[in-house]
């Protein structure tokens, strides 16, 4: 879950730094302490603050970034941000390889920027240059999906896919 928070900060500052009753969230799940609270009041930027709250989830461990991204998932919480609703209905208990299992045969067939979205999954040239034979949008999902193997790998993929198919993203998690 920490993993998940980190990779995804900027995006996280952009969405909840507009919400300005986002610490009191924090606040009545005692995510944060008292004086934490205090001093995060007392920074007068608002994307400062989100930064700095993000920061003390971060270091508060891997149950805490949990608990925290279950808030997120909360409609009242993230009404503030409709990518933000998008985003977090991914990251449910930041269990990508099950999403991406549940809608293999939907992401087969719809996802049309193949190209772009394994030019962003970083990936070994030999599973690069595999995906890329194959000779259809369709094959190569197909391959890429089958090298999801670990959860970092697939948050990525999960990732790229808003990037690029935010539509049929939206579409699958609603």
């Amino acid at each position: 879950m920490d993993k998940t928070v980190l990779r995804n900060k900027l995006k996280l500052v952009n969405w909840l730094s507009g919400d300005p009753f986002f610490l009191q969230h924090v606040q009545s799940r005692e995510f944060i302490t008292h004086s934490e609270y205090g001093m995060l009041k007392s920074i007068p930027v608002a994307q400062n603050q989100v930064i700095e709250l993000l920061d003390i989830i971060l270091k508060k461990g891997e149950k805490v970034c949990g608990y925290f991204l279950e808030m997120l998932s909360e409609d009242d919480v993230n009404a503030f941000s409709p990518e933000l609703r998008d985003w977090i209905k991914t990251v449910k208990n930041s269990d990508c390889e099950v999403f991406l299992k549940e809608k293999k045969s939907l992401l087969v067939q719809r996802v049309k920027h193949i190209d772009l979205i394994v030019d962003d999954l970083d990936l070994h040239s030999e599973s690069y240059g595999s995906i890329r034979a194959e000779a259809t949008d369709q094959n190569k999902m197909r391959k890429l999906l089958d090298y999801i193997n670990s959860k970092t790998i697939a948050e990525r993929l999960v990732d790229a896919l808003f990037k690029y198919e935010s539509d049929l993203m939206n579409d699958l998690c609603s």
